[in-house]
Order: C-alpha cells, then structure tokens, then sequence
C-alpha cells in the first residue's frame, strides 16, 4: 500500500513559530559553533577572539619560545643547520597540531550537539509532539550545516574547480591526509540521512509541510539577520 510522507496540510501559527525557531538556532548553532574553536584556541593562543561567525586565534603561546630558540641556532642565511632540523620540526608539527585541535573543535561541537538531539528525539516520548520533541528536532538540524558545508563545497568546485581551502572539513581533511572533499562529504550524506528521517519519519505527518517551509524561511532569515545584519554590528 502506497504510504503518505507529507500531506498539503498547512498551519500557519505553527508556521511563525518554527521561521522565529529557526531564527534563534541559526544564531545559536553558528555562535556554538565558533564557541568551539575558541575554547580550544584558549588554551594555545594568546587572547583569540570570538566574532559573529569566525574567530581568530591569535599569537601562538609558543611563539616567543620559538622564537628564542630560533634566534640561538639559525645561521646567517636564516636557516637551520641540520643537527637543530629534528627540533624545528618538533616545533613545527606541534604548530600544525594545535591549529588542528582548534580547527576540529568547531565541527566536532555541532556534530556532538546535533547527535545528541537527535538520540533524545528517538527516545523521546512519541504519544504528543510537544515543544520538547521540537526544540530536539531544532537541536538534531545542528547536523543541517555539514550538509550545506557539502552543497556549498560541490557546487564550487563544479563551478570554478576549486574547493575552498579555509572550510573546516577541508582543513581537517588535509591534516589527515584525506581527499579534500572526502570528510564533508561523509558527514554531508550522515547529516542528509539524519535529516530525511527525522523529517519523515518522526516529525507528525500533518506539520511536516509547515515544518519543511517554515525550515527554508526561517534558515535564509537567520542567515541574513546574522551573519549580514545583526552580527558584524554587535560581534564584528
């Protein structure tokens, strides 16, 4: 028998409620988001600094020490002699190391957040879909942006040939030795797996249209009130 995945049923109040939901957590997942990478950079760079959509790390905390080991045993050509090349090095991969961590943390916190509200979702009672089973499913979209890190990504390099060397994914990806595009796309097709079923498969079939419109306005609205609106005023 044929089984029906969203109907034309349509309610508008929930509708203002979910474009204003999804507001909020546009702003929330962006600023967790960038709250990730700065803890970690806390504890490796000196005074990073948090803003609406990125933050900058700062001075390295090992950078003066390098620094003086530099000035003692580099030659007048500013290069390292070869018994000291094992030390540079030390230095350097401990560098490339911490950025890493950094680099991780911002991913690996929407990830984390957006995995756990999509396992409270699953256990969450199913008899009345209250605002707790919808502030699990705004919880559990966290994953949405691996899945526009995917889209975005594909449709650069299908469009210029490039991939854009500063994304998250991209970053870490290199770090492991990975195909550049080969981490977003892996959490690209999990976060499309988790949306699909939590769109049709636990969200009520009567607010699923509401829902899936509500999601496209309100996402577009977030951004723009963000990241081009509100947040280069109050976080530039």
């Amino acid at each position: 028998m044929f089984k029906i995945f969203i109907t034309a049923q349509f309610f508008w109040r929930y509708s203002i409620l979910l474009v204003l939901g999804f507001i909020l957590f546009t702003v929330v997942g962006t600023l967790s988001h960038e709250a990730g990478h700065y803890l970690i950079a806390k504890k490796y760079y000196k005074n990073p600094s948090l803003h609406y959509g990125s933050v900058r790390y700062g001075e390295w905390k090992e950078y003066n020490r390098f620094q003086k080991w530099f000035v003692k045993h580099r030659e007048s050509d500013n290069t390292i002699a070869s018994e000291h090349k094992e030390t540079f090095q030390k230095f350097k991969n401990r560098l490339t190391k911490q950025r890493f961590y950094a680099t991780l943390a911002g991913p690996l916190q929407t990830v984390l957040f957006g995995t756990i509200g999509f396992v409270a979702l699953l256990f969450s009672a199913k008899k009345r879909f209250g605002i707790k089973n919808w502030l699990l499913v705004f919880l559990t979209f966290f994953w949405a942006r691996e899945l526009y890190i995917l889209i975005a990504l594909t449709i650069r390099w299908s469009l210029t040939g490039n991939i854009s060397p500063s994304a998250d994914e991209v970053v870490i990806a290199k770090y492991l030795e990975l195909q550049p595009l080969s981490l977003a796309f892996i959490l690209g097709i999990i976060a499309s797996i988790i949306i699909l079923y939590t769109l049709f498969k636990i969200i009520p079939l009567q607010y699923r249209l509401t829902f899936l419109c509500s999601g496209l306005v309100g996402s577009l609205l977030g951004f723009w009130f963000w990241l081009k609106l509100l947040g280069p005023i109050i976080m530039p």
